[in-house]
């Protein structure tokens, strides 16, 4: 039976056995309607526990590949993901590997003036002048765009802010990779909004649909390095986060 190729110490091992177990699906080696292994057996051929082996057929469960039941096992639904973007974030690490499987459309940067929405993340006296980018996103299976984003890179990054690509995962790590200034902190900010006319229509979407508003500011040594605003379809954005109780 086909395993991972590799493990890559960053990424959860859940993350591993349920992209391997969808590959596996879309190869036509699990067919639809049928029965995946067992969890005991999907134990024992990944090498892994019953909590990873749950939590990876959670993420295929989520994505619309497979249905389960109590006591009936797990069906096979669909060779591909429903059309539903999952975040799935507890760490920068986390931020990063999802972003693995997007890639952005970007526009060049222009010089603008910092929204006052998001005046409240920087200091009075670092408000100034900024860079501005929009990035568009697209999760490699979907044909729709799962996101429209504005970012804003502060003037000193003017150089940084010209290289960015959009190609190379999360935009504030390629930020990280060519500036040399690790981002060490994130905060984050999600309410649900109605999207604008405009952004529907660049985002393939109904006028007035339900949508997702995410506020993210990125912080490194010197200070802010990067603030997007990132809008979202209500239907097509999922986003999960797992709490521990600390012991």
């Amino acid at each position: 039976m086909a395993k991972p190729q590799s493990q890559d110490k960053k990424r959860p091992r859940y993350i591993e056995v349920a992209s391997n177990l969808r590959e596996r699906i879309e190869a036509g080696e699990f067919q639809v309607g049928r029965l995946l292994p067992t969890e005991t057996e999907l134990c024992g051929t990944y090498a892994v526990s019953r909590h990873t082996v749950r939590e990876a057929l959670r993420r295929l469960q989520d994505a619309g590949i497979v249905t389960r039941r109590q006591g009936s096992g797990t069906v096979v639904a669909s060779q591909q993901r429903a059309a539903v973007f999952q975040q799935e974030l507890g760490t920068l690490e986390d931020l990063i590997q999802y972003a693995t499987d997007v890639r952005f459309e970007l526009t060049a940067p222009t010089e603008s003036a910092l929204p006052e929405v998001l005046q409240s993340y920087v200091d009075p006296d670092e408000v100034g002048t900024w860079f501005h980018i929009q990035a568009l996103a697209y999760q490699r299976h979907l044909r729709r765009p799962v996101a429209l984003s504005d970012v804003f890179v502060p003037a000193k990054y003017e150089l940084v802010a010209k290289q960015v690509r959009g190609n190379r995962g999360a935009l504030f790590h390629e930020f990280e990779l060519l500036s040399g200034d690790p981002i060490d902190h994130v905060e984050q900010e999600i309410r649900a909004v109605t999207l604008p006319e405009e952004v529907c229509a660049t985002l393939e979407c109904p006028v007035d649909q339900a949508g997702l508003q995410a506020i993210r500011a990125y912080f490194g040594a010197q200070g802010p390095a990067m603030i997007s605003i990132s809008l979202h379809p209500g239907d097509r954005y999922a986003y999960h986060l797992k709490f521990e109780r600390k012991m």
